[in-house]
């Protein structure tokens, strides 16, 4: 089954850092503590494909889809009603390189929401980096993530797992 492709608000704070770090797996190289630690400010904030925070917003909402194993396990009476909206917010940085690095999940909703956020960061294009006095530096920025599924969705959805639980549904 496709995966249901959803419009998805989100908003985005910007704040800096200097330094460099390399990609990994699960790029969280600087622990919650280390990273909110990162300085605020640079002269010259990181660009995204030659624009701001709107074109990135809108590249990641591009790139989000609605997890499909929570709509399965709603409609197969696994998950409640609640399982299928949540916020996450996720902090990352964008290197001195342009690349994003030390996503962490500040607040969690599901783990397959957060696991979502966490693989369309880390896949982003580059960024033009910051600048503080001529110098590439790190810009940390924190991004909230609201999944919810259009109510017409959602109804639809809901008459799915009534009929999967009404006695006179036939099941194959």
């Amino acid at each position: 089954m496709k995966k249901i492709i959803i419009a998805l608000s989100l908003m985005i704070f910007a704040v800096s850092s200097c330094g460099t770090a390399k990609r990994t797996a699960d790029s969280a190289k600087l622990s919650k503590d280390e990273l909110m630690r990162v300085d605020s400010l640079s002269e010259i904030m990181p660009s995204f494909q030659g624009g701001g925070l709107e074109i990135f917003r809108a590249w990641v909402v591009s790139q989000l889809s609605f997890p499909q194993r929570l709509i399965d396990d709603y409609i197969n009476g696994l998950a409640s009603e609640r399982s299928l909206e949540g916020r996450v917010i996720a902090a990352f940085v964008v290197e001195a390189d342009g690349t994003i690095e030390n996503v962490v999940i500040l607040q969690g909703a599901h783990y397959e929401f957060d696991e979502t956020v966490k693989r369309i960061l880390l896949r982003s294009p580059a960024w033009t980096p910051g600048n503080q006095e001529g110098k590439a530096v790190r810009v940390r920025y924190i991004l909230p993530v609201d999944f919810s599924l259009p109510p017409t969705l959602i109804n639809e959805l809901r008459r799915q797992r009534n009929m999967r639980d009404s006695p006179n549904s036939s099941r194959r």
